[in-house]
């Protein structure tokens, strides 16, 4: 098993599962609803680009034989899905409880 080739593979994986840590870091912490969708929104958006990035160039690699494996296929469908949840949390977050910050904020900076 290259490592290199792990880590290149699963990159979209690998910034979704450190931005998990950034976020549950955050919430104990006690950082706002806000800060906290904009961090979900920005590593979103990474992932899309390093999934997109995978599937431009046509990367094609199988880190774990047999189990996974990664094509321009499968990176364009990764970077399709990660690119339309960006829409679905933020409006998740406008319809629950931040709905008066974010619309304060909105309102402040417009």
């Amino acid at each position: 098993m290259n490592f290199d080739v792990v880590l290149v593979a699963m990159l979209p994986e690998h910034i979704l599962l450190a931005g998990i840590v950034l976020l549950v870091a955050l919430d104990i912490a006690g950082a706002s609803t806000r800060e906290t969708v904009t961090v979900t929104t920005l590593i979103l958006i990474a992932a899309a680009a390093a999934a997109t990035c995978l599937a431009t160039v046509a990367y094609t690699a199988t880190p774990f034989a047999g189990h996974y494996s990664v094509d321009a296929g499968a990176s364009s469908a990764k970077a399709i899905l990660l690119a339309l949840t960006v829409p679905v949390v933020l409006t998740s977050c406008y319809s629950r409880r931040c709905t008066a910050r974010v619309c304060s904020w909105l309102r402040t900076a417009s």
